[in-house]
């Protein structure tokens, strides 16, 4: 990770027996710290399915591992003004994104970055001057700062947060830009880390609905690095066929995790417009590369979660795959209710929904013990999901509403499921801390009381059937928590007579200081101190339903440049 990847290439690989043994030897804590971070972050990806090799014994000593070094190296300021201490901190942040805890992996994450502004690496300096205590490391301090930036932004748009290296110089060093240059993948990873940067900065600014130039722009970007890449780069590798060279399964690793980034950035960019309605057309690219993303990420996890196969990625993909399943589903939901008769992706309605159930089918395995309250509430989400789509494909439609972060828990299933159980099987509930309650339901209401949707006068929002519009009862989602959530109610779009269209509008009775009171900590969860298993999903699951609902406050017409 600290290594540029032509000097990677470069080495050999250490066996397990003589990494175990250079444990044995006194060392500088720091060094002791690294080492055992960097076994437990590989520890971590032994898959649930790997058999008696993978005992609790092991997942005891991962946890034994990465605490110890933790408590004693990482949260002592002491320890932390050399090279390898900052290393420390970056292992810690992956340790807990492998863990399937994004938010703590961010707030360390933060303070890596802080440790290394204090040590200089964001500026122009002399690689000379920053202390190290390893005499043998390989790692070059200003692509250090290349990658721990690299990693901040990824995890910011995961989570949907601003970052904090927006403005930041990635590169301060003419040798760091050599190594860069030198090696397509580390070109590959730059273009990503400045266009993760400029999608944060995009959906910052409060006019990026009207604006698809940037869009367009920065699309046009990831089309161009994908085409500098080698021949068949980006084939998805077959890890069910055994390689005698284990570096062979690294690169093959390292190539499919950029993959992965790559597609998950795709969908990043074009998923506030995905669901939106524009008349001179311009939604539909939007809405297609969403779909086609969705499905090259969906394909790619698969291959690394077949339990024939051996593959080295990080658990994180979890979340791309949820992220791509869900907007696979939700894009053909909306496209029955957009093109009435005329849909377009029907012919792959059926290869979709397998890759779906494909992925659901991992999930309900486990990608590995870290990961199996995500992967399993994932699961859930999918099912509910996917029996959506299939009502929806006979001529159902939903109903979509945003209950308050307020509304009691007995109302609503824990934090972060999705519940489908009997005769509300087409039912989906995920209550997200600190933001409410998404629910996706029949226009016909369930008679059961959990499913009960919140009384129009609750919601303070009415559709105005006079005013031409594209949103309709089949609509998935309308607004979002600055637009539609009201404490102790919810939003919603409701089926009209008419079948057509229709324009949510305030309703003039409510009083619209509710507005205001979002920021009243009364009105919040504990979703910081919020653990895995009381929200699995860890804010990626608000990160994108807020993505996806903002994409109609702004309205049906773009005002910027069409896309061809």
């Amino acid at each position: 990770m600290f290594t540029p990847h032509c000097l990677l290439e470069q080495l050999k690989p250490e066996s397990v027996e003589r990494y175990l043994e250079s444990l044995r030897t006194p060392m500088h804590p720091t060094l002791l710290a690294k080492k055992m971070l960097m076994l437990g972050t590989m520890l971590q990806r032994i898959p649930t399915h790997a058999g008696e090799d993978a005992s609790e014994e092991t997942y005891r000593l991962v946890d034994k591992l990465a605490e110890t070094a933790i408590s004693v190296v990482c949260e002592n300021n002491v320890l932390l003004g050399t090279l390898d201490g900052l290393e420390c901190l970056i292992l810690q942040t992956v340790y807990h994104a492998n863990g399937g805890n994004p938010r703590l992996s961010l707030l360390t994450c933060r303070r890596a970055i802080t440790v290394a502004q204090l040590m200089g690496l964001h500026r122009p300096h002399d690689p000379a001057t920053i202390e190290t205590v390893d005499p043998n490391s390989t790692a070059v301090p200003g692509f250090v700062w290349f990658r721990l930036v690299y990693l901040e932004r990824f995890i910011c748009l995961l989570l949907g947060l601003p970052s904090s290296t927006h403005d930041a110089k990635v590169i301060n060093d003419e040798k760091t830009q050599t190594y860069i240059n030198s090696h397509h993948i580390d070109r590959l990873e730059q273009v990503h880390s400045s266009i993760a940067a400029k999608i944060i900065q995009r959906n910052e600014s409060g006019s990026y609905l009207f604006d698809m130039e940037t869009t367009h722009a920065l699309d046009q970007e990831l089309q161009v690095i994908a085409t500098t890449m080698p021949p068949r780069w980006w084939t998805i590798p077959n890890f069910t066929k055994p390689h005698k060279d284990p570096m062979t399964i690294v690169r093959n690793s390292l190539n499919l995790a950029n993959q992965l980034f790559h597609f998950f950035l795709i969908i990043e960019l074009h998923l506030p417009f995905m669901l939106r309605h524009s008349k001179n057309g311009a939604a539909s690219s939007s809405r297609m590369a969403c779909v086609d993303a969705s499905r090259e990420v969906l394909s790619r996890f698969i291959a690394i979660r077949n339990p024939e196969g051996i593959c080295s990625i990080p658990d994180a993909a979890d979340f791309f795959a949820l992220i791509a399943a869900m907007t696979l589903m939700l894009a053909h939901i909306d496209a029955r209710r957009r093109d009435r008769g005329r849909d377009i992706l029907a012919h792959q309605r059926h290869t979709d929904r397998d890759k779906v159930e494909q992925t659901l089918e991992h999930m309900r395995d486990g990608s590995s013990k870290n990961t199996d309250m995500l992967s399993m509430k994932s699961a859930d989400v999918l099912k509910s999901l996917l029996a959506i789509e299939a009502d929806a494909a006979g001529g159902s439609t939903f109903t979509a509403s945003l209950s308050s972060a307020s509304t009691p828990a007995s109302a609503s299933c824990p934090a972060g499921e999705g519940r489908s159980t009997g005769d509300a099987r087409n039912v989906l509930q995920l209550k997200i801390p600190c933001y409410g309650t998404v629910i996706i339901s029949p226009d016909a209401p369930p008679s059961r009381e959990p499913w009960m949707p919140v009384s129009r006068n609750q919601q303070g929002m009415v559709p105005d059937s006079r005013a031409p519009g594209n949103l309709s009862a089949a609509s998935p989602f309308v607004a979002g928590p600055m637009a539609g959530v009201c404490p102790g109610g919810g939003a919603s779009v409701m089926p009209g007579s008419s079948g057509q269209g229709e324009n949510l509008q305030l309703d003039p009775n409510v009083d619209p200081r509710w507005l205001f009171e979002l920021g009243n900590p009364n009105l919040l969860g504990n979703g910081i101190a919020a653990g895995l298993e009381d929200w699995p999903f860890q804010g990626v699951d608000a990160a994108f339903f807020g993505s996806m609902i903002r994409g109609f406050e702004g309205g049906d017409d773009y005002g910027g440049a069409n896309v061809p």
